[in-house]
């Protein structure tokens, strides 16, 4: 169905919101549902200027609990989103005719939705599914050049995501604070009830925030 003009955002309650800029100057908005019914990210566009009005273009699905937690690499196009299951999904955003016909090719699933930018017709495709945390994902953020992606967790545990060298749609963590599920989460100094949120610092560092 072609995209229509809707209010900002037509979802059934909002737990996570992101807005961000396409390199064409194409303001994107994701939403993320917290409704039990209706898990998904939804995505808004606007080409043009105030005027012109949102455009609702569906909803990205696969997540099974409430998204809590998006992020977006502006250089990489790529959005993350987490949910309260502890599952994040990684998607691409393809130029439509740099997209893969089918599924397969390009390393990418053949979950998509299309969208409208300044520059023509965006597709956006599951690049990866990643595993590991054990409970709520709090925060995602990914570095300035989208090589690596932070996650905190209500299961005691912050992580950074990195991809393969040889399977760049297989993500894993390269580093952590705390175990997911632990006792204490991890040595001294690791937050006992779990993680509120987790940032990377300009100096490389992390900083993150304990429940307790």
């Amino acid at each position: 169905a072609s995209a229509t003009a809707v209010p900002l955002p037509p979802v059934p309650g909002v737990d996570a919101v992101l807005a961000c800029v396409l390199a064409d100057g194409t303001a994107v908005v994701a939403s993320g549902s917290a409704s039990t019914r209706s898990n998904g990210v939804y995505l808004h566009t606007r080409v043009g200027g105030a005027s012109a009005g949102w455009m609702y273009h569906g909803r990205l699905e696969g997540h099974e609990n409430w998204i809590s937690a998006l992020d977006f690499s502006a250089g990489t196009r790529r959005l993350a989103s987490g949910d309260r299951e502890g599952k994040i999904r990684l998607w691409d955003l393809v130029a439509a005719a740099a997209a893969a016909p089918d599924a397969g090719t390009a390393g990418y699933d053949d979950a998509r939705l299309r969208i409208a930018s300044r520059s023509g017709p965006v597709e956006v495709h599951l690049r990866s599914l990643l595993l590991g945390h054990e409970d709520a994902v709090s925060s995602v953020q990914f570095a300035p050049d989208g090589a690596a992606l932070l996650s905190s967790s209500l299961d005691r545990s912050v992580f950074l995501w990195t991809p393969d060298a040889d399977d760049p749609s297989c993500w894993s963590p390269s580093a952590r604070v705390g175990a997911a599920g632990g006792m204490l989460g991890g040595p001294p100094g690791c937050s006992t009830l779990g993680y509120l949120a987790a940032s990377l610092l300009p100096d490389g560092g992390v900083a993150a925030q304990a429940h307790g």
